[in-house]
């Protein structure tokens, strides 16, 4: 994994934690997440961020362990790694034609409601 990679997933990592340290995970998820109720939203959320990348063709891979989603978009850059993976970090703010301009969809899920643990 790239050094930047790495640094931006410890700091990712590091705000979740300090979250959970302060209690406010809970308010966080209720107040900002919990607003998408369909557990299956992430799909919406990488068909549009392919669209966004002007792509024309997606492909869906099931492994036992993992989906893959490819797309023949462009290449997603450090900025956008950067805007899917944080909380309302989206550039696309003054794009009315971009979809996801909150930064939340994507990470947004209804695992904890239901009292499953897991990263969103």
């Amino acid at each position: 994994m790239d050094g930047w990679l790495n640094a931006l997933s410890e700091k990712r990592r590091s705000f979740v934690e300090s979250m959970r340290a302060n209690n406010y995970e809970r308010g966080f998820y209720n107040s900002v997440v919990d607003r998408y109720v369909d557990p299956t939203h992430f799909v919406f959320e990488l068909l549009q961020n392919a669209e966004d990348q002007n792509a024309s063709h997606v492909e869906f891979a099931i492994e036992p362990d993992s989906l893959i989603f490819r797309h023949d978009g462009e290449p997603f850059l450090r900025e956008d790694v950067e805007d899917i993976t944080g909380w309302g970090n989206s550039h696309k703010n003054y794009q009315a034609n971009k979809i996801g301009r909150y930064g939340v969809g994507f990470k947004s899920g209804k695992g904890k409601r239901e009292g499953k643990k897991g990263h969103h």
